[in-house]
């Protein structure tokens, strides 16, 4: 039994923090952000973070480097007006091995991130257990099984999941070559699935129609 499971229909699509920890999260997040409303709309994060603030920077050290040929990942070197390797957008996935519904979207997530990956988007997973042993359950999860070669990120701390708000997991969040958030969405189910693609390919479409630097 997962500790913290919705007990209802949601508890198929999504997964809450452990009670404690939650408790902790919350209340850290609301200290360092203020908050617009509790209520999470499907695009709009439980502390506040909603479609059109930039997204939180971070920088992480990943649990793939040989895979992914990445170290250490920097949002401010894909998106943002500093980035030095733009990328047209970004999917940052919040994820824990306690989660059942984060098992089910992995592999969604794989697919969307190597169909867009030549497309110029993206994609990374942040691993939010906090024991070691859990992080490296995810890791093979999606290193070993997954064959997953885009970075994965761990979280020990809980820093980043507490700028991002994710509270209930899977969290998916989307951000334009402009650092802001396009998307986001909390739980997962096939309806996710298709309106993430949707996002992505329309940020491709942005992408593909901007005009190069120095034209």
């Amino acid at each position: 039994m997962v500790v913290g499971m919705k007990r209802s229909m949601q508890s198929q699509t999504s997964a809450r923090w452990p009670s404690g920890l939650r408790a902790v999260l919350l209340m850290t997040a609301l200290a360092l952000v203020t908050p617009t409303g509790f209520a999470a709309e499907p695009d709009e994060a439980p502390g506040g973070l909603k479609v059109g603030d930039f997204a939180p920077q971070f920088l992480m050290k990943t649990l793939n480097p040989k895979e992914s040929g990445v170290e250490m990942f920097s949002t401010k070197r894909v998106v943002g007006s500093q980035a030095d390797q733009p990328k047209a957008g970004l999917v940052v996935t919040f994820a824990a091995s306690w989660c059942k519904p984060c098992k089910r979207e992995l592999p969604e997530i794989k697919k969307l991130a190597d169909r867009y990956a030549d497309k110029g988007i993206a994609t990374v997973v942040v691993v939010v257990d906090r024991e070691p042993a859990a992080t490296e359950t995810m890791r093979s999860l999606l290193v070993d099984e997954l064959k997953f070669s885009h970075p994965v990120l761990t979280d020990r701390f809980g820093v980043v999941g507490r700028r991002y708000f994710a509270e209930e997991l899977p969290m998916t969040v989307v951000v334009d070559a402009d650092a802001k958030i396009v998307w986001l969405r909390s739980g997962y189910d096939e309806k996710t699935a298709r309106d993430l693609e949707r996002e992505l390919k329309e940020l491709a479409k942005k992408a593909a129609n901007r005009p190069s630097k120095g034209k």
